[in-house]
């Protein structure tokens, strides 16, 4: 009974791989929550995010790269998989194929989907020079961008993934004294951006000032301009009084 239920038992399905960014996340959490304590996940998604769009194009390929060979892995792995489930039985083999088609054509729609949303034009809108400004790297992230081309140097034929695991084995043990210097320039990063975001502030004030006057000139909402009602009002008043005098002679 048991002999029969294990010949019967379906193959696990392999899990799909992950992206560049979602490999990123990993390599970073610990650090990140070791050096926040009591950070929320929230707050944790907000700081990854940050670090990833901070990261230079060398260092985010070495992700690309991995999440490429993930990619290729489970391929193998899912051909391997259907090739067990015809030998199990055909129509687990159909049943199987039809979900997995189901589940890609609904991920494609949903990209169709997104895509399109990107497409749309947006309203015009006053260009944000803060979105421009680069957010500062971290002093990890200022670690791996020098550390990088040594580490490729001193094995040239290093695959994408064996390089990621190198990376953040050093710097788990690169001394505090060291980690400390990178840190301290990551400071001085993010002061010097604060100080940008500060004056693209104060120069975006001024031309909505600038901008707003303009437009209370061009109305005729200047409180010295004569108010015509007003002047016409005086002049009737005027003239009644002189025909009442008139009168009364």
């Amino acid at each position: 009974m048991s002999t029969q239920s294990t010949d019967n038992k379906k193959p696990e399905e392999p899990k799909r791989p992950l992206n560049a960014y979602i490999l990123f996340a990993e390599d970073v959490r610990e650090r990140i929550t070791k050096e926040n304590p009591n950070i929320s996940l929230g707050k944790l998604g907000k700081l990854t995010g940050e670090e990833w769009r901070a990261l230079d194009s060398e260092s985010k390929k070495i992700y690309f790269e991995r999440s490429r060979e993930e990619q290729r892995k489970y391929n193998q792995k899912m051909q391997e998989y259907k090739e067990a489930q015809k030998e199990n039985s055909q129509e687990t083999t159909t049943s199987s194929e039809e979900r997995i088609i189901m589940t890609r054509a609904a991920r494609s729609r949903r990209r169709k989907k997104r895509a399109k949303k990107r497409k749309k034009k947006p309203e015009e809108k006053k260009p944000d020079l803060k979105k421009k400004l680069k957010k500062p790297m971290t002093g990890y992230l200022l670690w791996v961008k020098e550390v990088t081309p040594q580490i490729k140097s001193e094995f040239p034929k290093i695959r994408a993934w064996e390089l990621s695991s190198k990376i953040g084995k050093k710097w788990k043990e690169l001394p505090d004294s060291e980690k400390q210097v990178y840190l301290e320039r990551a400071k001085e990063l993010k002061k010097k951006y604060k100080e940008d975001l500060a004056e693209i502030e104060k120069q975006r004030n001024k031309t909505d000032s600038f901008s707003s006057d303009l437009r209370s000139e061009s109305s005729g909402d200047s409180p010295n301009a004569p108010d015509d009602n007003s002047k016409t009002n005086t002049e009737n008043v005027k003239q009644e009084k002189e025909q009442n005098t008139k009168d009364d002679q």
